[in-house]
């Protein structure tokens, strides 16, 4: 998804992962988070 997002400027990679940040349900975000196996604390 960055890929398509691709420029050279230090922001832009952040600013790509501020406009995928929506695409993704909190849940979605709580099930990536309990199958890495991160501590919630």
């Amino acid at each position: 998804m960055l890929c398509a997002q691709a420029e050279r400027k230090i922001d832009a990679p952040w600013d790509g992962v501020g406009i995928l940040i929506p695409r993704f349900t909190p849940t979605e975000c709580a099930n990536y988070s309990k199958a890495a196996r991160y501590d919630p604390d």
